[in-house]
């Protein structure tokens, strides 16, 4: 049997006190049975919402430059928020997405249980123009307690969506390059230099934090450095100021002088750091050191006979009657990397041409019939000559020095060991800055009190302790 009973509507209840419903049932022969529930707590007021904060979990602080919330995810925002309830609990916090503070045109509200931080995907979200500054999304945040009440809603602070942190491309050689397509046309796999390591990077970008430093290694594994650990030594960003994030250029190149011994394969490694820390870095496909020319061997001569053509012997001449054509065959011996060009002609003396001249070929005979022979008792000398891929590096004469910028320095200090100065615009357009000399004395050029010490080229500041 199933009863259902109400209380008067004029009972005077507390808010947050617990009060409980004791039942009796009495049978027609007067034994008794009680029963009392585990109670109620009476909650008429709605949450507090404390906070809402961006790419965090519970318990993080929030990161914001210039009162923006930077975000790189597209598809989703990670974010933490925090509500009171001292009388029946949060039970649900319900999150929305909007364009404006308060909206929920990207994603309406959807529950996302009683936890503290979540993740609300599915989203697609724009990169922030940096013209017009849009879009901008919010996160609003409410919060729903176990008496169903909801908290007034909580807006977060304004998102901007900027591209995640970008591992550059990095190639082997000194030609410059300005799309991944052109890096990969120009990219060196072997080279005759056995002293000299040269790398072109490019692409390292992070809009968050800027680049603060970079430092590259040769191995001979990728990321491995074997050959050069890991150094910010020879290492020259590009002298642009308009980068991602207001740190180092995302471009430049490096160079070291390093013993490189012929048929080892080898490969560059270039580090950016942020200035979260984080570490971006790409290693080359790598290059091998090539110091042998190609070997040619000449198979035959003449035109063929049956199944038969000449059998060279260099220590006599040979003869054909026929002086319709000549043709030859030969193969090249190329063990360590791969041809890039290759020619024959005919002459009436050996390293001439004027019989038949100098033609480009990726074969390795001459066609039929291509070449007519002197007759008449005229020698008909073929030269073949073929080049390999290893190539040796540019050289750039610069004879002009470093454009002079400006050093800042305090006019008084009370320590001396307080000394610290700060400088700007010095470029070179040819050779780029490779470091910078650092020195303390008495008059313009002397280093009397600090001596000169050499600073790395990514660096804008010194502070002499010793002074």
């Amino acid at each position: 049997m199933e009863t259902f009973w109400t209380s008067p509507a004029s009972l005077d209840l507390l808010d947050g006190s617990l009060y409980s419903v004791r039942v009796s049932a009495v049978n027609g022969a007067g034994a008794t049975t009680v029963h009392e529930t585990n109670g109620v707590i009476i909650d008429t007021s709605p949450p507090d919402m404390v906070n809402v904060r961006i790419g965090v979990t519970s318990g993080e602080p929030e990161e914001l430059e210039d009162g923006y919330a930077l975000h790189t995810d597209l598809q989703g925002i990670q974010a933490s928020w925090r509500a009171t309830d001292f009388e029946s609990g949060v039970v649900s916090y319900w999150v929305a997405v909007g364009t404006t503070s308060g909206d929920s045109d990207v994603s309406d509200y959807q529950s996302l249980g009683s936890g503290r931080d979540g993740y609300i995907g599915n989203l697609n979200l724009q990169l922030t123009n940096k013209t017009t500054n849009s879009p901008i999304y919010y996160l609003t945040v409410k919060a729903e307690n176990a008496a169903g009440t909801f908290s007034k809603n909580i807006t977060s602070s304004p998102i901007k969506v900027v591209r995640a942190d970008q591992a550059g491309t990095v190639t082997d050689g000194w030609e410059a390059w300005s799309t991944v397509e052109q890096a990969m046309a120009v990219d060196v796999d072997y080279q005759r230099d056995v002293s000299t390591v040269t790398v072109r990077f490019s692409g390292f970008e992070s809009e968050q934090h800027g680049i603060t430093h970079y430092e590259w290694s040769v191995g001979t594994e990728p990321r491995l450095d074997d050959v050069q650990p890991y150094t910010a030594a020879g290492i020259a960003p590009s002298d642009h100021n308009d980068n991602p994030g207001g740190g180092l250029s995302s471009h430049g190149q490096a160079q070291s002088l390093l013993p490189l011994t012929p048929g080892v394969q080898y490969y560059a490694t270039v580090r950016a750091i942020t200035g979260a820390g984080n570490v971006l870095d790409f290693s080359t496909d790598g290059f091998n050191v090539d110091i042998t020319p190609p070997v040619i061997q000449i198979d035959s001569v003449g035109v063929q006979i049956g199944n038969n053509s000449f059998d060279l012997d260099w220590e006599r001449s040979h003869y054909q009657k026929s002086a319709d054509s000549v043709n030859a065959n030969w193969h090249i011996i190329e063990s360590e990397d791969a041809i890039a060009s290759s020619w024959f002609c005919y002459g009436s003396y050996p390293g001439a041409c004027d019989i038949y001249p100098v033609t480009n070929t990726t074969d390795t005979s001459v066609p039929n019939s291509l070449v007519k022979p002197k007759s008449d008792g005229m020698p008909n000398i073929l030269t073949v000559s073929s080049m390999n891929v290893a190539i040796s590096g540019s050289l750039t004469v610069d004879e002009t020095p470093p454009v002079a910028g400006e050093v800042f320095c305090p006019q008084f200090v009370q320590d001396a060991s307080e000394l610290s100065c700060h400088w700007h615009g010095f470029y070179d357009t040819e050779s780029t800055i490779q470091y910078y000399m650092f020195g303390v004395g008495e008059a313009e050029g002397d280093d009397s009190i600090f001596n000169f010490t050499r600073i790395p080229s990514h660096q804008t500041h010194f502070s002499p302790g010793g002074t």
